[in-house]
């Protein structure tokens, strides 16, 4: 880490570091495809100005608030799991699934005094690190030329045109059944669970009567088979 780079995570309460690209040579003709580097160092519009966003070789700003409140709150529902993939990665884990080549991925979070590492370049959470970064890149690419003024207007008809489809029904059903039971909100803290796998494990919870929705869905989302 440079001292520059020190001094900005040093002062910001947020900041959001992703890196995915192909580990092959800069002069490489496809060094630039479905390549991601992104800094962001703060949650306030006002304060973003030393912040790098790259895809695929083009640059991005973030002319909103609404945006980058959105890429915290996105990051916020998945504080924990970062935190398990983070945790999760010992020495033991690293040296049986780092492998060299391929496609490499870094997440970097600060959140107040808060700061999570995770590597990406790993056969266990590599795809679910791709499915988070491609999260963030989703919205800054179709939200990221968007000012305030335009979410305003979007807002009205979005509130308009909206209507649950019958699996988001059952998704809300399920979710304020587990709030009354266990007194906790829901959150699809891993970003490769759906809403379906999570209906189930809720069912699961509620039939034992025991809270293990964590255990359920941390890792384990290839045990649901539909």
């Amino acid at each position: 880490m440079t001292d520059e780079e020190y001094r900005k995570e040093r002062y910001s309460d947020f900041m959001i570091k992703l890196y995915k690209g192909a580990v092959i040579p800069k002069e490489a003709p496809n060094y630039n495809k479905n390549r991601v580097e992104i800094e962001i160092y703060s949650s306030k519009l006002d304060e973003i100005k030393e912040s790098k966003i790259q895809i695929g070789g083009k640059d991005y700003t973030i002319k909103s608030q609404n945006l980058l409140n959105k890429i915290k709150d996105f990051v916020s529902k998945n504080l924990d799991i970062l935190i398990n993939w983070s945790i999760h990665q010992n020495n033991f884990n690293l040296s049986n699934n780092l492998y060299e080549g391929g496609m490499g991925r870094t997440i970097r979070i600060k959140y107040g005094q808060l700061t999570i590492n995770v590597n990406g370049q790993v056969m266990d959470i590599g795809e679910s690190c791709d499915k988070f970064i491609n999260e963030i890149v989703s919205l800054i690419i179709n939200e990221g030329d968007k000012t305030d003024e335009d979410y305003t207007t979007n807002a009205i008809i979005n509130v308009e045109e909206t209507t649950l489809s019958d699996e988001e029904k059952e998704f809300e059903k399920y979710c304020k059944l587990y709030e009354e039971t266990f007194g906790k909100k829901v959150y699809i803290a891993e970003p490769s669970v759906t809403r379906k796998q999570t209906i189930e494990a809720i069912k699961i919870c509620l039939k034992e009567n025991k809270d293990m929705l964590d255990e359920l869905l941390y890792l384990n989302t290839d045990k649901f088979i539909y």
